[in-house]
């Protein structure tokens, strides 16, 4: 470490202990990489005609891209194309891999099953459709 930044830290805080860097989750690790291959992501979002008043439906889709920033291009782009007055908000991003559990108390790892169908609802698709799971 720096050591004016270390001998600025414990001037103004008066501790001597080593200062460690923030762990990253590993979502937050996938966020910020770009693949060599295709991944699939799960992104929540809202859509809305209004920025300002969201709208009480909340979605979910898969998709099909590099890294989290081609995954949310692709999305918009698509929902453009769909709905030109509808925007998404409060958009919140996974990807799937190997360990991935969904939300909750007791679930289990992803069978060979869920693979499957992650990869058939998955955009884009041969019938260029995005699947959009209403959850509220």
């Amino acid at each position: 470490m720096n050591r004016l930044i270390k001998e600025k830290f414990i001037a103004t805080t008066g501790c001597k202990k080593r200062l460690k860097k923030p762990i990253k989750s590993l979502q937050q690790k996938f966020k910020e990489k770009k693949f060599a291959y295709d991944n699939y992501w799960q992104l929540k979002y809202q859509l809305s005609y209004n920025k300002n008043n969201p709208g009480d439906a909340e979605y979910i889709s898969v998709i099909k891209a590099r890294s989290y920033n081609q995954a949310l291009d692709i999305l918009f782009a698509k929902i453009k194309e769909d709905e030109p007055l509808l925007s998404p908000l409060s958009i919140n991003g996974e990807m799937f891999y190997k360990n991935y559990r969904f939300t909750g108390r007791h679930n289990p790892e992803l069978t060979i099953k869920d693979w499957e169908d992650i990869r058939n609802c998955a955009f884009p698709n041969e019938n260029n459709f995005l699947f959009k799971l209403k959850i509220k």
